[in-house]
């Protein structure tokens, strides 16, 4: 229940941060996975249904320990290229890979007791 909250909570504020009127449309985008060709893909696939469905602005709900630079660097270029504002919302972890593409994002939001970490090559 108190994750539920939070989520409410946090999805409130990116629409009251996009624009104050009742007509806001927001896509939202799972990455639960370690970051590789998969998630890039999905990624690449979500931004353009968004773009397709007139949303204006996608929430990039991130748990991830990390993956694979190559296809976070490609994450981060996309949403970096975005016409449509990206809010990244960490539910636990951003770490590694996960993070960089976070830092992307135009702001970042993230639930109480949750973690954004080192981005280094291992």
């Amino acid at each position: 229940m108190k994750r539920l909250y939070t989520t409410l909570a946090t999805l409130a504020l990116c629409i009251i941060s996009i624009w104050a009127n009742d007509t806001t449309h927001l896509y939202r985008i799972d990455i639960h996975q370690e970051i590789g060709s998969t998630s890039w893909r999905y990624l690449q696939n979500g931004m353009h249904k968004a773009i397709q469905k007139d949303a204006d602005a996608v929430i990039l709900h991130l748990n991830t320990y990390g993956g694979l630079v190559l296809h976070a660097d490609s994450m981060r270029t996309l949403i970096l290229n975005a016409p449509i504002p990206v809010y990244a919302y960490i539910e636990n972890n951003a770490a590694s890979a996960g993070a960089l593409i976070a830092l992307a994002c135009d702001s970042i939001y993230m639930q109480s007791g949750a973690r954004m970490g080192a981005a280094t090559v291992v």
